[in-house]
């Protein structure tokens, strides 16, 4: 199994049936990018999986799926209600304080997940920057966008979710978009009460 970025995009509809607004801003289209992480599933069925990471020290804006998900809803939200200022590039992800190397995610998710096993290999293939990170300091302020899980939390439902499919092929998609959803209303009420 390869652990890869994923680079994702989302497209708007014109807003207010504009396409060019007076400022000569493109009003057609919005778009979001997320770091959002893709496992590039190679295992086989069994217990203990061993990943073969190019670059353990590659440092990336690791987060769960669904962060960046609530992201783009939030976005689509903005562009049906009208926002012209949603019309824009827009990126989804941790802030730089919280971007990790492959080698600290697999150890997060080694906690959870005692029978990950991992190794180093060669770095073969296309070029990889080393680090990447995103300023989603613009989604945080104009959309109200925050992630809702930690990185250690996103390690721990990523890590539950491979080993239960793995294990036994159950499939944990429901129950955890549910605690996401609980996790994210408990965050806006905590919003709400300190307002």
């Amino acid at each position: 199994m390869d652990v890869q970025r994923m680079e994702s995009f989302a497209v708007g509809k014109p807003v207010d049936g504009e396409d060019v607004g007076r400022d000569g801003v493109d009003r057609r289209h919005a778009v979001g990018r997320d770091g959002a992480v893709a496992l590039r599933d190679r295992w086989s069925r069994r217990s203990e999986p061993r990943l073969t990471v190019r670059s353990p020290g590659a440092t990336r804006p690791w987060q769960h799926v669904l962060d960046c998900l609530s992201g783009y809803l939030q976005l689509g939200a903005h562009l049906l209600g009208g926002r012209l200022d949603a019309a824009r590039a827009w990126n989804f992800g941790p802030d730089s304080r919280d971007t990790r190397t492959v080698a600290d995610l697999l150890a997060s998710m080694q906690a959870h997940w005692p029978g990950l096993r991992w190794e180093a290999g060669r770095a073969e293939g296309p070029h990889e920057a080393l680090t990447l990170s995103l300023n989603s300091d613009r989604a945080r302020k104009l959309l109200g966008w925050r992630r809702t899980w930690s990185f250690d939390e996103a390690t721990r439902a990523t890590s539950t979710w491979y080993k239960a499919f793995l294990e036994s092929g159950t499939i944990l998609s429901r129950e955890q978009l549910a605690e996401f959803g609980a996790a994210s209303d408990k965050l806006v009420q905590r919003k709400l009460e300190s307002a």
